[in-house]
C-alpha cells in the first residue's frame, strides 16, 4: 500500500512513469536546444542511445508525402545564350555540329508565357525538355500540346505550322536536328507566307559566330 502501481512496457524494460519521464526530457531538450540537432548519438554532450524502444515510442517518421521536396533547378549560368534578330522570346546555344553525320545539337530557351514566331519543321527533330514545360500552339495561338520536363520526343518533318513557348517559367529544350544539308525550319508570317529559312548552312555560320565570343 502507498506505492504507485508499476506498469510494465511492452518489452518489460521499464515503467510507464519512466517512459513518461524520458519522453518529457526528450521533448524539452529538443525544444529548448534546437541547435543540438537530434543529439541522439550524433556527438552531443550526453549522447542519447537509440534503442528499439526509443525508436518505437519517441520518434515519429513522417510519410514521404508529408515532406515537401525541393524543386530541382537547372543552372544555365555558364551557357552562352545567343539571340536572333527578329525572333522574340527565343534564345539559343549551339552545342555541337557533326559535319560527318550532318547533325546539329542546340539548346533553345523559350520565354515563359510567350510564343515564338510561327514556323514549320522541315527536318527530323528529337527533343528533350531540361527545364519547365515545352508548350506547342496551333496557328491561332490556342494550346496544342504540353511536354513536361524530362520528356523525350521524336518529331518527323511536318508541314503543319505551329508556335512554341514556355509555361510558368522559361523552358529549356535540347534539340537534335537531323536532316543533312537541307532546310531545317521555315519561318512564316501570319498569312503563312515563308519569310525566312534556317538550315544546315545557317547553323554552321551561327556556330562559327558563337565560337568567336
Amino acid at each position: 500500500m502507498g506505492q504507485e502501481p508499476h506498469l510494465a512496457t511492452p518489452d518489460g524494460s521499464g515503467s510507464a512513469q519512466e517512459i513518461s519521464g524520458v519522453r518529457a526530457a526528450f521533448s524539452l531538450d529538443t525544444f529548448f536546444w534546437p541547435s543540438k540537432r537530434k543529439y541522439l548519438a550524433f556527438g552531443g554532450e550526453t549522447p542519447f542511445q537509440l534503442t528499439s524502444f526509443t525508436t518505437h515510442y519517441l520518434l515519429t517518421i513522417p510519410n514521404n508525402e508529408d515532406i515537401p521536396m525541393p524543386k530541382p533547378l537547372f543552372d544555365d549560368a555558364n551557357i552562352l545564350w545567343q539571340t536572333l534578330a527578329g525572333f522574340e522570346h527565343l534564345q539559343y546555344s549551339i552545342l555541337d555540329i557533326d559535319s560527318d553525320r550532318h547533325v546539329v545539337d542546340v539548346l533553345f530557351k523559350f520565354a515563359a508565357h510567350q510564343q515564338i514566331v510561327l514556323h514549320r519543321h522541315k527536318a527530323l527533330n528529337t527533343t528533350f525538355v531540361i527545364q519547365g514545360e515545352h508548350r506547342l500552339y496551333h496557328i491561332d495561338g490556342t494550346l496544342k500540346e504540353i511536354r513536361a520536363v524530362g520528356s523525350y520526343t521524336t518529331s518527323q518533318p511536318n508541314d503543319e505550322p505551329h508556335r512554341e513557348g514556355g509555361g510558368d517559367e522559361d523552358v529549356i529544350v535540347l534539340f537534335s536536328i537531323r536532316s543533312g544539308d537541307s532546310v531545317f525550319y521555315e519561318i512564316l508570317d501570319d498569312e503563312l507566307n515563308v519569310i525566312a529559312k534556317l538550315g544546315w548552312q545557317e547553323f554552321v555560320e551561327l556556330y562559327g559566330q558563337q565560337a568567336q565570343q
